[in-house]
């Protein structure tokens, strides 16, 4: 009877390792957002092409109109410190006010499963109380990449199925002061 159990123990872990493999390899439908123009996935975490590093607006516009996803977008508004895209799925401003800074606000959300599974797990988290509920942005790249994560007001419990609503690419980074660690999915208040 142990070599019985022993035995089925041993061929779920093999199951469960093997199709973790497998799905590391498989692109999300969302792969696309977080690619370079040529497709290719970014060496380090970015959004459409830009890398949390610092560099002019002019630059970041350029990456952003060669991106395939934003090409087709209304392109509307340019000046010395601001410019934003619209597609039917999102919109991305990028600001140059202080830092360069570009949030992309998804109109159609992204769930939270695919954003990490292309850009692993985040080094930390926060939470903001707003009148549309509880809002949980998670830091990676040592906090100049940010996930923001919208929840009900009675969210007790994050999972793969959360819906991301913006996206956060800076310079320097994002405010960390009250941020603490990831735990990983699962309880939102622990």
């Amino acid at each position: 009877m142990l070599r019985l159990i022993t035995f089925c123990a041993l061929c779920l872990a093999l199951l469960i390792s093997a199709v973790r493999g497998l799905g590391q390899h498989l692109p999300t439908a969302y792969a696309a957002y977080f690619s370079t123009a040529d497709g290719t996935p970014c060496a380090t975490p970015c959004v459409f092409g830009v890398q949390p590093a610092y560099f002019a607006l002019a630059p970041i516009i350029k990456r952003l109109q060669a991106h395939p996803l934003i090409a087709a977008s209304d392109q509307g508004l340019f000046n010395d410190d601001l410019a934003v895209f619209a597609t039917d799925d999102f919109s991305v401003v990028v600001s140059q006010a202080s830092d360069p800074v570009m949030f992309v606000t998804l109109l159609e959300p992204l769930p939270l499963g695919d954003v990490l599974a292309a850009l692993g797990t985040p080094s930390h988290t926060y939470f903001e109380r707003t009148r549309r509920g509880l809002n949980q942005i998670m830091l990676f790249e040592g906090g100049r990449l940010s996930v923001e994560v919208w929840h009900t007001a009675r969210a007790t419990h994050n999972t793969p199925q959360a819906q991301v609503m913006r996206l956060g690419v800076a310079a320097r980074g994002f405010n960390m002061q009250n941020a603490a660690t990831w735990r990983g999915l699962g309880v939102l208040w622990r």
